[in-house]
């Protein structure tokens, strides 16, 4: 039974989402989604404010060796997504929480790196999405490349 509904939550999440979460990158089984308001109010509470999204979720991944969240949110256009994803390029520099940062080409996506919070955190903007994920374990990248091959495979069809 619990096998059935896990099924049938998935299908929902991966049918409801257009830019759910695939469930599972690399070695990693997800442990928790979440998505629409309490997805919204946890970017909200992150960013200290509220602004227009169309839709968002939170992922929370596992394995013997990592740890991974991703916080992804879909603004209502690629203009409105690009001014957030600047937003947090502006504050990084002057973060307390985060440090390191950096520019990297990821398949052939430009992705920020910043260390904090004892996690390699990676943030990259697809068209009109954010996604931020905040990982640990050896080759963390690693995550991040599987993440995007997913990603745009889903973005393509």
């Amino acid at each position: 039974m619990r096998l059935f509904v896990l099924a049938i939550f998935l299908f929902l999440s991966q049918s409801t989402f257009a830019f759910a979460p695939i469930p599972q990158i690399g070695d990693l089984k997800i442990l928790k989604f979440v998505g629409e308001k309490e997805a919204f109010e946890q970017i909200y509470k992150l960013h200290g404010k509220k602004f227009p999204l169309k839709n968002a979720y939170v992922a929370e991944y596992a394995s013997k060796t990592h740890y991974a969240i991703i916080w992804a949110s879909q603004s209502e256009n690629s203009s409105d997504a690009f001014a957030l994803f600047e937003t947090m390029n502006k504050k990084m520099p002057k973060s307390n929480a985060f440090k390191n940062m950096k520019s990297m080409k990821i398949n052939n996506i430009a992705v920020v790196y910043v260390f904090g919070m004892g996690m390699d955190n990676y943030y990259f903007l697809i068209e009109d999405k954010n996604y931020w994920i905040a990982t640990k374990g050896k080759n963390t990248v690693d995550i991040v490349k599987d993440f995007l091959k997913k990603e745009k495979s889903l973005i393509s069809q």
